[in-house]
C-alpha cells in the first residue's frame, strides 16, 4: 500500500506543514492556539471527504464542512490558503477559484495507481469539549448545528446504551490508575459511576471533572477499536445508491443479500468470498473494517501517571487496520509514546527481550516504532518531527528546554538565597 501525504497552507495558525507519509499513529503537541488542533481536523475532514468521496459518490465542499462540523471561523481562510491530500487512492485539492476573491473551489481525483481496496471506516473524533456530554444535563436537546461535539454526544448515548441497568455498574476501564464502573438508566436521563473498589454510585454530572472527561473518552474509543471488526453495519441509503450506479447489475442481488445479512452476526466463509468479488468489481470494500480515531488533549484533567496508562491502553486496543491521531499540551503523553516506541524497538530485537518486555511490563505496548508512529512540535505555524532518525525514539523536543530553562531558574534563586543568608550572618 501506497503513502498518505497532506500539504496544508495558510489556513489559521498553520502557514506551511508538509508530511509526506501521514503514520498510523500522528501526535501533534504545541501550545495553545498554535494549531494543533486545526492540524487534526483539516486531516479528519481529508479523509471523511475520501470516504464520502469513493462509497457515495459525493464531492463535499472542504470549507463549507471544516466551519460547520469543526466551528473553523470564515477568516481561518485567505487567497493563498491550500490543502491537498493524496492517498492511494484519491488526490483532493482545496483551494482559491481562478479569478474569483475568497471563492474556493474542491477537486476530487480518483487514484487507479494502487491494486489495494479501499476499506471503509469509521471515523471517530473526541473533541477537547467532551466533558460537556457529561456535564451538562440534557445537552441532546440542543441540537441547533451539527458539529463534531454533537456528533460525539450522539456516539456517546449511542453506545453507553449497553450500560443501562437500574442497579448494577458494569466495567469501562482496566487502567489501574483510574478504575471505572458505569450505568446508566434505561430511559439514558441519568448516569452513574463507580471508581475503584467502592460500593458508592455517584452520579456522572456530579463526578470530578477527571472522570467527566475520561470516562466518555474511554467508553467511546473503546467501543469503535473494539468493535468496528465484530459487528456489520448497514449500507446508509448514499452507499447504497453509489453501489447501485457503479455496480455492474448482476450484482446488485449480492448487495441487497450483503445489506440484509449486515444484521447478522453469523460468519459465511462462502458468501464472504462472493463479496470479495463485489468489492472487486465496484473498486473499493464498503464493509466497516477499520478505524479513524481523532483525540483533542487526552490529558484534560487527568493526573500524569494516568495519562500515561491512558495512551498505552489506546495502543494496546489499536488493531492494525486502524489509525490513531492526537493533539496534546502534555509532556506526560508525549514521554508515554516515548515508552512504547522503545518497548518496539525492545520487542524487536530478539525473541528473549521480547519475552522480558511482556513479563516486566504487560502493560506497555511493543508493537509501535518510528516506522509507523510519528510526534510532531507545532510552533509558528509549522511542524517539526520530534523522532531521532538514529534511535528512532523522541529526540530533543520543547519539554527538555523547559525543564533546562527551570533548573537553571532554580539554580539562580538558590543562589540569591545563599547571598542573603551570608549577609544575615
Amino acid at each position: 500500500m501506497g503513502k498518505t501525504s497532506i500539504k496544508i497552507y495558510n489556513i489559521g495558525p498553520i502557514k506551511d506543514i508538509e508530511i509526506v507519509d501521514l503514520k498510523r499513529v500522528n501526535v501533534f503537541i504545541g501550545a495553545s492556539a498554535s494549531g494543533k488542533s486545526t492540524i487534526a481536523k483539516i486531516i479528519s475532514q481529508a479523509i471523511w471527504c475520501e470516504k464520502n468521496f469513493i462509497t457515495r459518490g459525493d464531492k463535499l465542499d472542504f470549507k463549507e464542512q471544516l466551519i460547520k462540523f469543526h466551528r473553523f471561523s470564515d477568516t481561518y481562510f485567505s487567497e493563498q490558503s491550500l490543502i491537498e491530500y493524496t492517498s492511494p487512492w484519491t488526490t483532493i485539492t482545496f483551494q482559491k477559484s481562478d479569478g474569483i476573491r475568497l471563492r474556493f473551489k474542491t477537486n476530487y481525483t480518483r487514484r487507479e495507481q494502487t491494486k489495494s481496496l479501499y476499506n471503509n471506516l469509521k471515523i471517530q473524533y473526541v473533541p477537547a469539549e467532551r466533558n460537556f456530554v457529561t456535564s451538562i444535563p440534557n445537552l441532546e436537546k440542543y441540537n441547533e448545528i451539527y458539529d463534531n461535539v454533537f456528533s460525539f454526544l450522539q456516539d456517546w448515548q449511542a453506545y453507553k446504551v449497553q450500560y443501562r441497568d437500574i442497579r448494577t455498574c458494569y466495567k469501562v476501564s482496566d487502567i489501574d490508575e483510574m478504575p471505572l464502573q458505569f450505568r446508566t438508566l434505561r430511559d439514558g436521563t441519568q448516569d452513574y459511576v463507580r471508581v475503584g473498589d467502592t460500593e458508592i454510585d455517584v452520579e456522572l454530572l456530579n463526578s470530578s471533572s477527571g472522570i467527566q472527561s475520561i470516562l466518555p473518552l474511554l467508553l467511546v474509543s473503546d467501543e469503535v477499536l473494539n468493535q468496528i471488526n465484530a459487528k456489520n453495519k448497514p449500507f446508509s441509503y448514499s452507499e447504497l445508491k453509489n453501489l447501485e450506479r457503479i455496480a455492474p447489475k448482476e450484482l446488485m442481488p449480492i448487495i441487497k443479500e450483503l445489506n440484509d445479512r449486515s444484521r447478522s452476526v453469523v460468519e459465511d466463509e462462502n458468501f464472504k468470498q462472493v463479496t470479495d468479488g463485489l468489492w472487486n468489481a465496484v473498486g473499493y470494500n464498503g464493509a466497516y473494517n477499520r478505524t479513524f480515531l481523532i483525540i483533542e488533549e487526552p490529558e484534560q484533567n487527568i493526573y500524569p501517571v494516568t495519562q500515561r496508562a491512558l495512551i498505552y491502553h489506546l495502543l494496546n486496543r489499536l488493531q492494525d487496520s486502524s489509525s490513531l491521531t492526537i493533539t496534546t499540551h502534555s509532556p506526560y503523553i508525549l514521554y508515554a509514546f516515548d515508552n512504547a516506541l522503545v518497548a518496539g524497538k525492545v520487542a524487536k530485537s530478539s525473541k528473549k527481550a521480547g519475552e522480558m518486555l511482556k513479563k516486566e511490563f504487560p502493560k506497555v505496548p511493543a508493537l509501535f516504532t518510528a516506522e509507523n508512529v510519528d510526534l510532531w512540535q507545532v510552533e509558528n505555524g509549522s511542524i517539526i518531527s520530534l523522532i531521532d532518525l538514529e534511535t528512532g525514539g523522541l529526540g530533543e523536543n520543547v519539554f527538555n528546554d523547559q525543564l533546562g530553562y527551570s533548573v537553571d531558574e532554580m539554580a539562580d534563586l538558590y543562589s540569591i538565597l545563599r547571598e542573603n543568608e551570608d549577609g544575615n550572618e
